[in-house]
């Protein structure tokens, strides 16, 4: 499975207007459960969220993982990343010159593009 960097933005703005925890199948809705699994799992790993645990679930075979919070890390991601326009913009401009980006790379250009004049 490859990193999908649009899920992940949509990951942390979702988890951000939570009021409380979430869990994979509430998060349903932007991709397909073992996608978001294997997603939010990344995310904890690189420390942008903090996470309860992950469940295997024997009857569909996919994860549950329940989100507690973003962290201070994943609230900088989004200061740089909530504008749509700047986002958009951005990341079709980098996707025209590479298949791919590494998220520090990404936060680094995304913080840049929010220094610019409108």
């Amino acid at each position: 499975m490859r990193r999908d960097l649009r899920l992940i933005r949509n990951i942390l703005l979702r988890v951000e207007a939570a009021e409380g925890i979430l869990t994979v199948p509430q998060l349903g809705d932007l991709a397909d459960l073992r996608t978001v699994a294997q997603h939010i799992e990344w995310l904890a790993e690189a420390g942008l969220l903090k996470i309860e645990h992950l469940i295997p679930d024997a009857i569909d075979a996919t994860f549950d993982a329940v989100i507690l919070r973003q962290t201070w890390q994943a609230c900088e991601f989004l200061d740089a990343a909530r504008d749509d326009r700047v986002w958009e913009a951005l990341f079709t401009k980098v996707h025209d010159h590479a298949s791919s980006i590494s998220f520090d790379l990404l936060f680094s250009l995304l913080k840049q593009a929010g220094k610019q004049p409108c």
